[in-house]
């Protein structure tokens, strides 16, 4: 049976599939590439799903990180 991975190359996340007897490790070392999420997904359907909510995820992460842009304490508007 197939397992499905997620991993992320040069070109970004992608799924990877491999056998169910390979652990998602092994298969993301074989061909090279940075395991993002192990799963097991047992279907391509399922593991892009997944991918598509760690994706949002991500982004909504990278949007909370970013500093706002906040009036500093303690400063007058006449340069006092």
């Amino acid at each position: 049976m197939t397992q499905y991975c997620i991993v992320e190359d040069e070109n970004g996340w992608r799924i990877l599939e491999h056998p169910e007897n390979e652990m998602a490790e092994e298969a993301a070392h074989r061909a090279g590439v940075q395991l993002v999420d192990s799963g097991p997904y047992h279907s391509w359907e399922d593991a892009n799903e997944a991918m598509e909510a760690l994706l949002l995820e991500s982004e909504e992460t990278d949007e909370s990180d970013t500093p706002g842009t906040q009036p500093l304490e303690g400063r007058s508007e006449t340069g006092d």
